[in-house]
């Protein structure tokens, strides 16, 4: 059964991504794999969601002249084409849907401050695939959730670098509101300032 999450296993990853948008339950299944299975295959889950959300690579000249053929009669038929907003990645962002990884902010957690550098590399690499593809709307979401995590970032200390990569990031490219950005900026000296504090305090604190 392991196989099934080895993304070497998919050759055809537009098919594959067509196939899970018609059964986003696959999604939930694969957010609420059991700890003790995720354990020997972490990596290779975070590398196959990843595959999900990611473009599908350029095909070749004749085959992307029928899909351009092909595009043209669904714009006839349906009228107009979709919305940015209504892309596969943004529904993978959408908070309301229980297939989406802003509803399962334990997998985040979980391997965005893992033990394993692999693994928090993996996640690191699936973030910045959604923040890419993503609508606008959806990268405010994105990095809103990011920050919901911040003050569980501190207590892992080196682990929490590639989080710390991503949030600046993100918050630095997404259009978040002034008063949202100054929020974070508070939240930020507020954390540091009681960080400080603590150490300070601490009966070692002439070590540190």
């Amino acid at each position: 059964m392991l196989k099934l999450f080895n993304p070497k296993n998919i050759k055809r990853p537009g098919s594959w991504q067509k196939f899970v948008e018609s059964r986003p339950h696959i999604i939930e299944l694969i957010l609420n794999l059991p700890s003790n299975m995720m354990e020997c295959c972490n990596k290779d889950v975070i590398k196959l969601l990843e595959v999900i959300v990611s473009p599908v690579a350029p095909a070749t000249q004749k085959s992307r002249k029928q899909s351009e053929c092909e595009k043209r009669k669904r714009s006839k038929s349906q009228g107009s084409a979709r919305s940015t907003s209504d892309n596969f990645v943004d529904k993978f962002l959408d908070a309301k849907r229980s297939c989406s990884l802003i509803a399962h902010p334990q997998f985040v957690r979980k391997n965005l401050f893992s033990e394993s550098e692999s693994i928090r590399w993996a996640m690191h690499s699936l973030m910045k695939t959604l923040f890419a593809d993503c609508s606008d709307a959806k990268k405010c979401v994105l990095v809103n959730f990011l920050w919901t995590i911040f003050n569980d970032s501190i207590r892992f200390g080196q682990r929490a670098i590639q989080y710390t990569d991503l949030l600046g990031f993100f918050t630095i490219k997404s259009n978040m509101p002034p008063a949202t950005l100054k929020g974070y900026g508070d939240l930020v000296a507020k954390t540091l300032n009681s960080q400080l504090t603590q150490l300070s305090t601490h009966s070692n604190s002439l070590l540190y």
